[in-house]
C-alpha cells in the first residue's frame, strides 16, 4: 500500500462531503494510534470514554459477571439488561453512548444517521485518507442474496411498522439487499493492508446475547459492488435510490471493505467503509479530561489495545 499522504506532519487535505460534491472540510493528518504525537485531545477523550463504558452485555441484571477476552480488549463486562428487540442491534445504543459521554449536542448522530452530520468525511481515492481514531465509521452491505428464505412470509396486509409480522419480513428483505450494516469507532487504523483495523463496537453476539467490545477488522480494497456480478443491476438500483445515496461511491475508485465481528461470515466476507465522522469538527462539552473520563483511562484504553 502507498504511504497516505496525510501521515506527513502539519498536511491537511480537502475533501468533499459527498461523491463529486465542492469540497467542504478539511481532513487533518490521520492519527492511526492511541498514541500519535499528534493526537488531539477530543481523540483522547473519546478513547478515555470509550474505556470506562466497554465492554457491554444485555444480560438480565444480576447475571454472573462475564470477562471480554483478551483478543476483544479485555475488562469486565457491564450488564445492561435484556435486549428485548431480536430485530434490531446494540451498535446503535452503544456507540450514541460515548457520543453522549462527550457531545450530547451531536450524540443522535452517532448511529446509522452518522452521514447526516456536517463533519461526515465519504470514503476517498485509493488510499489518499483514512478515518482516525476516535471517529465514527459506517459500514454498507453490498451483496444481493437470492432466493429471498421461505419465512417469515409477506403478510397480506396493508405495510403496517407496528406489525410484528411486517417488521419479521421488512427485516428479511432487508438483509438480503444493500443496507446499512454496522456503525461504530474506529480506534486503530491499520498503516499497510497487512495490518487491522481495530473498532469499538456495538451489535456483537457473547454466550447468544447482545454485546459491544473490541473487535479486530481484516480489510481489502475492491471495486465498490456485489462480488456476485449479476447482482450488479440490483445493486445500481439501490444506488441509485434517495435513502441510498451516501453510500453511492465513485465507481473508478477501490473501496475498502472491512471484514470481522458479528457482521461478517467469514474473513473474506466485508462491508464497505462507506465514511466516517471527524470527531475533531464536532462540539464537546469540554474535550479536556475530567472526574469521569481521565487521562488514566485514556492510558489504561491503550494497554487494553497493546495487549489485543
Amino acid at each position: 500500500m502507498s504511504k497516505d499522504p496525510s501521515q506527513s506532519p502539519g498536511v491537511a487535505k480537502a475533501v468533499a462531503v459527498a461523491p463529486n460534491a465542492p469540497a467542504a472540510l478539511v481532513v487533518p493528518p490521520f492519527i492511526h494510534r492511541w498514541d500519535h504525537p499528534k493526537i488531539t485531545q477530543k481523540r483522547k477523550k473519546v478513547l478515555a470514554a470509550i474505556h470506562k463504558l466497554y465492554p457491554m452485555i444485555w444480560e438480565a441484571k444480576g447475571s454472573p459477571a462475564r470477562q471480554a477476552p483478551k483478543e476483544n480488549g479485555g475488562g469486565t463486562f457491564r450488564i445492561m439488561d435484556l435486549w428485548t428487540d431480536k430485530l434490531s442491534t446494540s451498535c446503535t445504543s452503544s456507540c450514541p453512548m460515548v457520543g453522549e459521554a462527550v457531545s450530547p449536542k451531536t450524540s443522535k448522530l452517532w448511529t446509522f444517521n452518522a452521514h447526516k452530520s456536517p463533519a461526515w468525511v465519504v470514503w476517498g481515492k485509493g488510499t489518499q485518507k483514512m478515518p482516525s481514531v476516535g471517529d465514527v465509521y459506517i459500514l454498507y452491505r453490498d451483496e444481493v442474496v437470492r432466493p429471498y428464505p421461505p419465512e417469515p412470509k409477506k403478510p397480506t396486509t396493508k405495510f403496517d411498522a407496528k406489525d410484528r409480522a411486517w417488521r419479521e419480513y421488512a427485516s428479511m428483505e432487508g438483509k438480503h439487499n444493500p443496507h446499512q450494516r454496522h456503525v461504530g469507532i474506529v480506534v486503530q487504523v491499520p498503516t499497510s493492508a497487512s495490518e487491522v483495523f481495530y473498532t469499538a463496537d456495538g451489535g456483537q453476539t457473547v454466550a447468544g446475547v447482545q454485546a459491544a467490545q473490541l473487535v479486530k477488522r481484516a480489510w481489502s480494497q475492491r471495486k465498490p459492488g456485489p462480488t456476485d456480478a449479476s447482482r450488479m443491476k440490483t445493486w445500481e438500483s439501490y444506488m441509485k435510490a434517495k435513502d441510498h445515496a451516501f453510500a453511492n461511491p465513485v465507481r473508478e475508485i477501490d473501496c475498502a471493505y472491512l471484514a470481522g465481528g458479528a457482521e461478517s461470515k467469514s474473513p473474506s466476507d466485508g462491508n464497505r467503509l462507506v465514511g466516517w465522522i471527524d470527531i475533531d469538527q464536532l462540539e464537546f462539552t469540554d474535550e479536556r479530561f475530567d472526574t469521569t473520563y481521565t487521562e488514566q483511562d485514556y492510558l489504561d484504553f491503550g494497554a487494553r489495545l497493546k495487549a489485543m
